[in-house]
């Protein structure tokens, strides 16, 4: 609530969602900036029978049902949501293809996202920029993201700083450097 009332108070336009869910993803087309807040985990995906693929997701509140499943059928077939457990609940997960088949024809032009999310970029060992390039190729202006896990607090500031940049004309591309310099280049702390 604090964030959105000050970026109200700047004149922008805020809307916060904090239990979102697979279907809260299909309706962003009318946002500018999109902040994806939640867990990510780069899993392994069963793609096909006995074929499994190690990809970026972002984790969602959103438990698992037989009735979601039967809503969501398609994207699970399709491979554009996935099932994960973590803490021994089944959560939906959003994959790449998803942003290819819901935004690939250009919804999102000129959006700007920023990820919160752990492993939004894979890991060290196998990085990723499939999320990135989905959202990229549906005509998002610029997509920020964390490889490996990052610590919340400073993706918190880090992307504060980012949006109150935008806010005030910088590119994309200065603003994350603007970002950066007022939070430090990573989360070590020395």
């Amino acid at each position: 609530e604090e964030l959105e009332t000050l970026w109200e108070s700047y004149g922008m336009d805020t809307t916060i969602d904090w239990d979102t869910t697979v279907a809260d993803y299909k309706l962003l087309s009318s946002y500018d900036i999109i902040i994806l807040s939640s867990y990510g985990a780069h899993y392994e995906y069963m793609i096909k029978e006995g074929i499994t693929e190690k990809i970026p997701g972002i984790i969602l509140s959103e438990k698992a049902t037989r009735e979601k499943d039967e809503l969501y059928a398609n994207d699970l077939k399709m491979h554009r949501i996935a099932k994960v457990t973590v803490k021994g609940e089944t959560l939906y997960a959003i994959l790449p293809d998803f942003w290819t088949y819901y935004y690939g024809d250009g919804q999102l032009d000129g959006s700007f996202v920023f990820s919160e999310s752990s492993e939004f970029m894979g890991t060290d060992e196998n990085g990723d920029n499939s999320m990135a390039d989905a959202l990229l190729d549906s005509s998002v202006e610029s997509v920020i993201g964390f490889c490996n896990n990052v610590l919340s607090n400073y993706s918190r500031e880090l992307m504060k700083a980012y949006v109150n940049a935008l806010m005030n004309g910088y590119s994309s591309e200065s603003a994350f450097e603007y970002a950066k310099q007022v939070c430090g280049e990573n989360d070590y702390i020395d």
